[in-house]
């Protein structure tokens, strides 16, 4: 299955473009990329959301008629909230196993203090189809995401 290949600007993905046409994408990381920063990190879903929503993208686009499915991404919020030290590496492995568990798919995760204000985030699918290693960064100063690669 092919998808638009979407890379990080620094506020936010945007897709990637060649000759003015959209670039593909053939592996998991457009559905990694999304789980872990496609929501909002100030608010989770609820039944009772006002528009506009403030939750995970898709929700309301995919998921509006069945809100006992609707998710909410956790790995950006923790990011945000923890300090960066052993405690806070856990509660953000703990964040991204809960968000890539819908995918149900083996995978590696190594999660790395690189400074004091620096986190890198390996991920490595285990499936034949995407056998592939994807790193982020998030700066925690600005906190936002700054980097994104397919290793």
């Amino acid at each position: 299955m092919k998808d638009p290949a979407f890379y990080e600007t620094g506020s936010g993905g945007d897709m990637s473009l060649l000759n003015n046409d959209i670039v593909l994408s053939s592996g998991l990381f457009n559905q990694v990329y999304f789980a872990l920063f496609g929501g909002n990190p100030k608010q989770s879903t609820t039944q009772d959301i006002i528009t506009p929503r403030e939750d995970w993208w898709a929700n309301e686009l995919f998921l509006s008629s069945y809100p006992a499915l609707q998710y909410n991404s956790q790995t950006e919020r923790t990011l945000t909230e923890v300090a960066l030290n052993s405690s806070g590496r856990a509660a953000i492995e703990r964040a991204i196993t809960q968000d890539l568990q819908y995918l149900q798919l083996p995978y590696t995760l190594d999660v790395s203090i690189t400074s004091t204000n620096k986190v890198e985030i390996h991920i490595k699918m285990n499936e034949s189809m995407a056998n592939e290693t994807y790193r982020f960064i998030w700066d925690a100063t600005r906190s936002e995401l700054i980097e994104t690669q397919l290793i």
